[in-house]
């Protein structure tokens, strides 16, 4: 232990190099390029994933308030839950015949459309008919 005449307060000094005792301690921490780059990289990592959790907290607490609805808009909605329609309704909806539906061919590339279209309109016309 010295004493510094000019501050007028005692330090400990280490014995190998001479310097104050945390800076002797700080000294190979500082030449570390895990302490001086890797340790703020974590810190940072840590930092940010508790960050972000807030942040998103903030996202589900402002949906919930939303989500709040009128109660006669709810009842509503419930009303027309209640006449929900379903897979096998709509396929039965599918399974019924359609007469108005005619597959009709389209001309090919190398078909003049005009004449395509004439022959089309012949044979809907003798199908008509019959």
């Amino acid at each position: 232990v010295t004493d510094h005449v000019g501050g007028g307060h005692t330090e400990a000094v280490c014995w190998c190099s001479g310097e104050s005792f945390p800076a002797a301690l700080m000294g190979p921490w500082r030449r570390s390029r895990t302490w001086r780059f890797g340790l703020p990289m974590l810190l940072l990592i840590v930092g940010g994933s508790f960050g972000l959790r807030e942040f998103a907290q903030v996202r589900y607490d402002v949906q919930k308030v939303k989500r709040k609805m009128d109660p006669a808009l709810e009842a509503q909605l419930k009303k027309k839950n209640k006449d929900k329609i379903t897979l096998e309704s709509e396929y039965q909806k599918l399974q019924e015949p359609n007469s108005d539906w005619i597959n009709i061919r389209g001309p090919r590339p190398w078909e003049d459309s005009k004449a395509v279209q004439d022959q089309q309109r012949k044979i809907q016309i003798e199908n008509s008919i019959k």
